[in-house]
């Protein structure tokens, strides 16, 4: 079973119903909110298949309303040392107090943000963001895979908020 942790400190995360607002330009300074679910053992030969039938899940929030203006994934060991991105299948970021308009039955919160063994990481327009309140829940759902003929152990999946406070 997956230990959760989350070394910032930062508190937990959440979403607001307004994905592309523009921020106000009296905006306070970026803050890098940084989230590590793990540590997970990845025996070798684990499929994807294997994973999605219990993925690692990080619940969290904010510690106040922010707006997010960028979002950077990463695979790394318990020693904080970057690994190979193929080891991601998927993670999926999810405000589980919004619905998901695309999804009609089984509604179980709207995707925000997703990442592959790509990493790549997303930053938004200038003066554009998606507010997250520190009201809200926070889901990260994150399947990992080792094809590989190794044993791995005290892997994690991080990311980090970039985000702007919002104005009092």
């Amino acid at each position: 079973v997956p230990v959760v942790d989350d070394f910032s400190n930062v508190g937990a995360g959440s979403i607001n119903k307004n994905p592309g607002a523009q921020i106000p330009v009296t905006a306070g300074e970026v803050q890098k909110l940084v989230y590590n679910v793990g540590p997970i053992d990845l025996p070798a030969g684990t499929r994807a298949e294997q994973s999605l039938k219990k993925p690692a899940i990080l619940n969290f929030q904010v510690s106040e309303d922010v707006w997010m203006i960028g979002f950077t994934p990463k695979i790394v060991d318990d020693h904080g040392n970057p690994l190979a991105g193929g080891l991601l299948y998927r993670a999926i970021l999810i405000n589980k107090q919004e619905e998901n308009p695309t999804c009609k039955t089984g509604n179980n919160g709207n995707p925000f943000a997703i990442a592959s063994g790509t990493l790549t990481g997303v930053s938004l327009p200038k003066n554009y963001g998606y507010a997250i309140l520190k009201e809200d829940s926070l889901e990260a759902q994150v399947v990992l895979t080792n094809e590989s003929e190794e044993d791995l152990f005290g892997v994690y999946f991080s990311f980090e908020l970039e985000a702007l406070p919002m104005e009092k």
